[in-house]
């Protein structure tokens, strides 16, 4: 589905179905098109969508208090940041989390996009770059610099990465936002 926003573009819907949560403070970091209601919806001011989340800010430097969200929610944002900003954005994350508290990530996997290159070449078949070149760098539709992808994360590179900066139990889970064939979901706890 499209529709047009703010500046007269048009641009793709976002899966607006916020995920069911128990009662709570949880981010829904780097919103764009999806304000989930019942969360706490951040994005930079003026971000591609045009619509205007809960709390404008670069979302590197959550402007929230330590310990003060149940979970965080970053659906397809953590590949737009380049690799030596990463460590920096998973402790910013990290801080505004209560103990317990859980980050979910979700975004392309450079395990699957592999595969899908590889899949492409042994049966001669063309490559399809939804699947492959926009997940490595972003979809080109947007035509806008904030939706380009800096960097594609195997699934051990982002669970070591993780665990490295204090989340427990972190594991893979299948995604539930946008393609399984080239995506991951990366979950942890503080």
């Amino acid at each position: 589905m499209e529709r047009g926003n703010q500046a007269g573009q048009v641009v793709k819907r976002a899966n607006i179905i916020a995920p069911d949560v128990e009662p709570g403070i949880h981010l829904n970091i780097g919103c764009g098109a999806k304000i989930w209601p019942g969360f706490v919806n951040i994005d930079f001011p003026g971000n591609w969508s045009g619509l205007k989340p809960d709390v404008e800010c670069d979302v590197r430097e959550l402007l929230l208090p330590d310990n003060y969200a149940d979970s965080a929610y970053a659906i397809h944002v953590f590949e737009h940041f380049y690799r030596w900003e990463a460590d920096s954005v998973l402790i910013e994350w990290r801080r505004v989390l209560k103990d317990g508290g859980m980050l979910i990530l979700e975004l392309p996997c450079l395990d699957k996009v592999i595969g899908q290159f590889m899949a492409a070449i042994n049966d001669k078949k063309p490559i399809t770059d939804q699947q492959t070149m926009w997940r490595l760098y972003g979809d080109p539709y947007y035509k806008d610099p904030h939706m380009v992808h800096k960097w594609c994360y195997p699934v051990a590179e982002l669970i070591e990465m993780m665990e490295s900066h204090g989340f427990k139990d972190v594991h893979y889970e299948m995604p539930k936002y946008h393609v399984p064939a080239c995506d991951m979901r990366i979950v942890g706890t503080k």
